[in-house]
C-alpha cells in the first residue's frame, strides 16, 4: 500500500491516507496528559464492504491491534528510560497463531526441499493450471508409506478438521462445511482430477470477494470447462493434494493456485488473497496436512 501523508504537525499529529482503492485514513494524535506526560492516540477510519469486512473480523483486526500496541510500547521505550510505565499483556492470540502458521509453512517448505530435492515438477496441477497470479504451498513429511497416507486422506472426517469447520461456517454464514470425503466430489470445492493413490486436484471458478461468493455457471468438476473458462470478472482457483514417496516416508503437499480472468478481477482479489493466504486458507491447509499425517502415522504404526 502506497499511503500518502495528509498532515505532519510536530508535537500534535501525524495523519496518513490510504490509496483510493482501499479507502480510509489513520493517524496518531498527541495531547498533554493531566498528570504530566503525553497521551498518544491512534485512530483508524476505513470503509469496508463485503469480503473486506469479513477479512477484517477474521484476521486483520487482531494483527492490526497487535502491531499498533507494539508500536506504542516501542515509542514509550524510545522516549523514556527503556521501560514501560504500564506494561500491557497483549491478548492477541490469533495474531500469534497466524505467525506460527507462517513459520511452520516455511519450515515445511525448507524441509521438503532438503529431503526430496529431485522431485519431478510434472503433476496434474501443472498440466491443468500451469500459469497463475497467486500461489501458496504447504508440505509435510509423513512417517508412513504413500498407500497409508492415501488411505488416511480417503478416510478423513470433518471432526478431525475443527478449525476448517469454523472457517467454512463463518465464510458461508452457516451454509457450508467441510465434506466428509474430499475425494467424493460432493464438497464445496469439486474434484477436477483424481490420480488414485498419488494426487487429487480440486477447483472452481468464483467471485470470492462478495459476502456470499458467486460461482461461475459451468459444470462442477469438469476440468475442460474449468480450463476453457475465460469470461472477465472471475478468478479460477485450484488446490492440488499430492503424495511423493521419500524412502519409507511420504512428502505430502497441498498447493493452491489462483488466476484472474482479467486485470480488474486480479485487483479485486489481491487484498482478499493477502488475508486468506495465511489467515484462512493457511489454517485450512496446515490443519488438513496435520490431520492426514496423524491418521496415516497411526495406521502405519498399527501394521
Amino acid at each position: 500500500m502506497l499511503c500518502r501523508i495528509e498532515a505532519a504537525e510536530p508535537g500534535r499529529r501525524l495523519w496518513i491516507a490510504f490509496p483510493p482503492d482501499h479507502g480510509g485514513e489513520h493517524g496518531f494524535t498527541l495531547t498533554r496528559a493531566s498528570g504530566g506526560g503525553t497521551v498518544v492516540t491512534h485512530t483508524l477510519r476505513v470503509r469496508q464492504r463485503g469480503a473486506e469486512w469479513l477479512s477484517w473480523l477474521l484476521a486483520v483486526r487482531s494483527i492490526h491491534n497487535a502491531v499498533i500496541e507494539a508500536t506504542l510500547d516501542n515509542l514509550e521505550r524510545a522516549v523514556g528510560d527503556g521501560t514501560l510505565a504500564h506494561p500491557v499483556r497483549h491478548r492477541h492470540r490469533y495474531a500469534h497463531l497466524l505467525r506460527a502458521v507462517a513459520v511452520r509453512a516455511r519450515r515445511d517448505r525448507t524441509h521438503t526441499a532438503a529431503v526430496n530435492p529431485g522431485a519431478a515438477p510434472d503433476s496434474a496441477l501443472d498440466r491443468l493450471f500451469p500459469a497463475h497470479d497467486f500461489h501458496s504451498a504447504y508440505r509435510r513429511r509423513v512417517a508412513a508409506r504413500p498407500a497409508e497416507v492415501w488411505a488416511a486422506l480417503e478416510s478423513l472426517t470433518p471432526r478431525e478438521l475443527p478449525i476448517t469447520g469454523v472457517l467454512f461456517r463463518v465464510r458461508s454464514a452457516g451454509r457450508s462445511r467441510p465434506s466428509a470425503d474430499l475425494l467424493a466430489g460432493n464438497g464445496p470445492i469439486p474434484v477436477l482430477v483424481l490420480d488414485e493413490g498419488h494426487e487429487v486436484v480440486l477447483g472452481k471458478v468464483t467471485q470470492p470477494w462478495h459476502v456470499r461468493p458467486v460461482t461461475a455457471p459451468i459444470p462442477a468438476g469438469d476440468p475442460d470447462a474449468f480450463t476453457a473458462f475465460a469470461d472477465p470478472g472471475w478468478v479460477k482457483a485450484a488446490m492440488g493434494i499430492r503424495l511423493d514417496p521419500d524412502g519409507d516416508a511420504t512428502v505430502l503437499s497441498a498447493e493452491t493456485r489462483v488466476r484472474a480472468t482479467d486485470p480488474a478481477a486480479r485487483r479485486r482479489f489481491a487484498p482478499y488473497w493477502q488475508v486468506i493466504r495465511v489467515g484462512g486458507a493457511g489454517f485450512i491447509r496446515v490443519e488438513l496436512l496435520r490431520a492426514i499425517a496423524r491418521r496415516a502415522e497411526r495406521l502405519a504404526a498399527s501394521r
